[in-house]
């Protein structure tokens, strides 16, 4: 998440700590916004597609997924930020979308704009759960 790494986020504890609270919190709404950063590690996607910000902690459901998946189905090129490192699958989207395929590209061949660590390391404990 660019606003955790770029401005000094709360550590992970904190955010896992956060969400278990959300979790325990039932029916409690989540808010309009997306700022919490317990929400990305509870369907951030999906919360923005459908428009569910606002839903409780663990109630992202199929009927969000569906809402999601019928908002992507009126664009006519989906893309994913963690296609673009595979040439070919980058090389696909920008044919799709009519760009050049060195657009955002540096003179070594490579992506100019990079982030090279993840986030948030979990524990295989902390994945489990």
């Amino acid at each position: 998440n660019y606003r955790a790494t770029f401005y000094r986020g709360p550590p992970k504890s904190d955010v896992l700590e956060e969400l278990r609270d959300k979790l325990s919190d039932e029916g409690l709404s989540a808010g309009p916004d997306q700022r919490p950063m317990w929400k990305f590690m509870d369907n951030i996607q999906t919360r923005l597609l459908a428009n569910a910000l606002h839903v409780p902690a663990g109630h992202i459901g199929a009927g969000h997924v569906r809402a999601a998946k019928s908002l992507l189905s009126n664009f006519s090129v989906i893309g994913r930020v963690e296609d673009l490192g595979d040439a070919s699958r980058r090389a696909r989207l920008f044919d799709l979308l009519g760009w050049e395929h060195d657009t955002i590209y540096s003179s070594q061949n490579r992506l100019g704009n990079v982030l090279n660590k993840d986030l948030f390391n979990f524990s295989q404990e902390e994945a489990a759960w």
